[in-house]
């Protein structure tokens, strides 16, 4: 997905998430928290990286970003990983619908007294429980009563939740359909074809030598199914160090090449 998704330049959302003023108060408590006192809780930050990148449609590197700046235990690594993790471009890429979660939802299921969120979206402190999720839905006398009027007192909802997963959806489609079309032709159909076959995996393991000599993998005591594959794993090139012989070592072969970013 590099340079491919279509990303949302809206300044507003931006300025709405980072402040804690989305009208969804799980997403209002857990950013508030970051700004005040540098840390989150793990299962927040999973709603609020859903929330910014999937409802908003907001570049995950700038959610990242904002993270790494305010958390105290800030981790390049693990922040980069989890963000790209609920995003749906990262290594362990998921269908993205598996990752929309839905603010309301978690809330009620997390934090069903409303405590955490009381505690810091100081507006919502006396609405009832029954409206805590989804505050907009409060009627007007109990706003009154709440001391909480929405659209002044706190924030309505600055994205429509329903609607956001036809979008995430869409926006995740597009490279995929783009693709798809630079495959028409039969030549390029062909290469496309080869790069998914089944046996790909041995192309791409006989460039790197075994840790382990051959007779660890193919060994007597070996299922007949793993045995089957000597001929196609030699037909394809591999070739096994000899028993003794460390990888990378005086008599062994190449080590292999870093991964790429």
């Amino acid at each position: 997905y590099r340079g491919t998704l279509a990303w949302n330049a809206d300044e507003q959302g931006v300025a709405a998430g980072t402040q804690g003023r989305t009208g969804f108060p799980l997403v209002d408590a857990g950013m508030r928290q970051l700004r005040r006192e540098g840390r989150m809780p793990g299962r927040v930050r999973l709603v609020v990286a859903s929330f910014l990148t999937k409802d908003l449609g907001i570049d995950w590197r700038r959610g990242e970003a904002w993270f790494m700046r305010l958390l105290l235990d800030g981790d390049v690594a693990v922040n980069n990983g989890n963000w790209q993790w609920i995003a749906s471009v990262g290594v362990d890429r998921q269908p993205p619908f598996r990752r929309i979660y839905n603010p309301a939802l978690h809330q009620e299921r997390y934090d069903p007294g409303g405590r955490y969120v009381r505690g810091h979206v100081r507006e919502l402190a006396r609405v009832p429980d029954r409206y805590l999720c989804e505050p907009w839905l409060m009627p007007d006398e109990e706003q009154r009563r709440a001391g909480c009027r929405i659209g002044l007192d706190y924030p309505a909802p600055i994205v429509d939740h329903p609607g956001a997963p036809r979008d995430a959806l869409g926006r995740h489609r597009a490279p995929a359909r783009a693709a798809a079309a630079g495959t028409r032709t039969p030549a390029a159909a062909t290469a496309a074809r080869a790069a998914h076959s089944p046996h790909a995996w041995i192309r791409i393991i006989s460039r790197f030598p075994p840790l382990i000599p051959w007779s660890a993998y193919f060994s007597r005591k070996s299922p007949r199914a793993i045995r089957g594959l000597q001929p196609k794993l030699r037909d394809a090139g591999f070739r096994p160090t000899r028993p003794g012989r460390a990888v990378g070592g005086r008599g062994g072969g190449r080590a292999p090449a870093a991964l790429g970013d």
